[in-house]
């Protein structure tokens, strides 16, 4: 039996040879985080207080966010992400923050939330072959950040930045061994709309081993910062998400 399952094993691993060819990808991520960053709200025109998310609402723990990809294509590829990131917290906070409409005076006992969605479409040019392949990226990130604070005897108050970005970035992926492969992307963009500006990074590195039919999985490091401000509010959310982050899915 220890044989039989050794065999099975080095089977596994041997039999998936990665394909240049793939023309659909779909795979679920795990990304484990901390984040870190600051967030402010202000009503009709008054400016918010800069909350730092670690030292003043106390998000100093690893979060889970799950995530999915789709891609399509082989040379010219499309494909779409979602990210989404839910965190709540309770901390007494030191000083008098101003959040949104509402005034929490120091030492009061506040319990925040924070909800990020991040929808990533893109289009890639990634010839080559499997031994090497990599080009450019360009695309579209959509960021919608909503952070919510309460406290008794002070109430509840809300507030939401959101902003579509579009990006540039450079793809690199190299299976040295038909069965193990590594990648690195890196996007980002800066830019000004209306009452909205917003800056936007995004970069990943990945090592990854395939499997029977066309699976894979594969274990990496990301980071993400998102930066966007919106003077009709006014509001801003300044934040990073970086960890480490585990993948598996299936190639055709």
């Amino acid at each position: 039996m220890r044989w039989t399952g050794w065999i099975l094993f080095v089977w596994l691993i041997l039999s998936g040879t990665h394909s240049a060819m793939a023309t659909l990808q779909v795979e679920g991520s795990l990304f484990w985080m901390t984040p870190d960053g600051d967030v402010a709200v202000g009503y009709h025109g008054v400016s918010g207080t800069r909350v730092d998310l670690d030292d003043d609402l106390g998000y100093d723990s690893a979060v889970t966010v799950a995530g999915g990809q789709v891609v399509v294509g082989d040379v010219h590829q499309v494909g779409l992400e979602v990210n989404r990131l839910s965190v709540s917290e309770e901390a007494r906070v030191t000083r008098m923050i101003r959040f949104y409409d509402k005034i929490y005076p120091g030492s009061t006992l506040v319990e925040s939330s924070l909800d990020m969605t991040l929808v990533k479409a893109f289009y890639r040019f990634s010839p080559g072959t499997s031994l090497a392949r990599g080009g450019y990226m360009i695309g579209m990130q959509y960021v919608s950040a909503e952070v919510e604070a309460s406290a008794s005897g002070v109430g509840s108050a809300r507030g939401d930045v959101e902003s579509p970005m579009p990006f540039i970035g450079v793809y690199f992926l190299s299976y040295p061994l038909p069965f193990l492969g590594f990648q690195a992307t890196a996007c980002g963009s800066k830019w000004d709309l209306g009452d909205v500006s917003a800056s936007y990074v995004d970069i990943q590195v990945r090592a990854e081993m395939e499997f029977v039919l066309g699976s894979f999985a594969g274990i990496g490091y990301r980071y993400v910062g998102v930066d966007v401000e919106d003077d009709d509010l006014p509001a801003e959310a300044d934040v990073v998400l970086s960890g480490p982050v585990v993948y598996a899915g299936w190639e055709w």
